[in-house]
């Protein structure tokens, strides 16, 4: 049996557990900034929203689920399957597109798609009835798409969320002291530690 002194022995062993708590490490330092500033972009999108609608602070949305906004085919969600079918989020009538009955959930749904980099949320990662009162389901959008489904905090995001979540929203550009677009001329620091 391996003795724990026994890794540290080992060269390629030692840079192992070296990068792996150096990315401890940076997701922990980046948990507060990151969840304050998606806490921040929702709050944005809902009084922008309220003051829009002339609704009241308070008036929230919480009976559209993400298939109901999503006009089908949502490309990243629906598959072809034959002519005109798709296999998709949309299988039930209750699952079917319909527009919010407070119009809220379509503007919210816009705002991510406009506040997202390269206009591809991922929709499948988030619950739209909990926009209004978990911001990270918010923040999920902006993540890979396969992964993060039964992710609910800052806390359970693994690093490439964290750093998915700063690169794809563009909420973070005026944030961070080095451009992040991915025109600039060479990648930004964030697409660099991106695994």
């Amino acid at each position: 049996m391996a003795r724990l002194g026994d890794v540290f022995g080992v060269k390629e062993m030692t840079n192992w557990l070296k990068a792996w708590l150096a990315l401890n490490i940076t997701k922990d330092g980046l948990h507060e900034f990151v969840d304050r500033e998606v806490k921040q972009f929702k709050t944005g999108i809902y009084q922008n929203i309220t003051s829009t609608l002339g609704l009241s602070a308070n008036t929230t949305c919480t009976s559209c689920l993400t298939a109901n906004i999503l006009p089908c085919p949502t490309q990243g969600v629906c598959k072809k399957s034959g002519r005109k079918s798709y296999i998709c989020m949309h299988d039930t009538p209750s699952k079917r597109y319909r527009p919010c009955p407070l119009s809220i959930c379509e503007k919210v749904r816009d705002d991510i798609k406009n506040d997202h980099r390269f206009n591809g949320p991922s929709w499948k990662n988030t619950c739209a009835e909990q926009w209004a009162c978990n911001h990270w389901q918010i923040g999920k959008c902006f993540m890979p798409p396969d992964g993060y489904i039964g992710v609910t905090s800052i806390r359970d995001t693994d690093f490439n969320g964290v750093i998915s979540v700063m690169l794809n929203c563009k909420h973070f550009d005026n944030l961070m002291s080095f451009s992040i677009a991915p025109m600039s001329v060479s990648p930004c620091l964030l697409s660099k530690v991106t695994i």
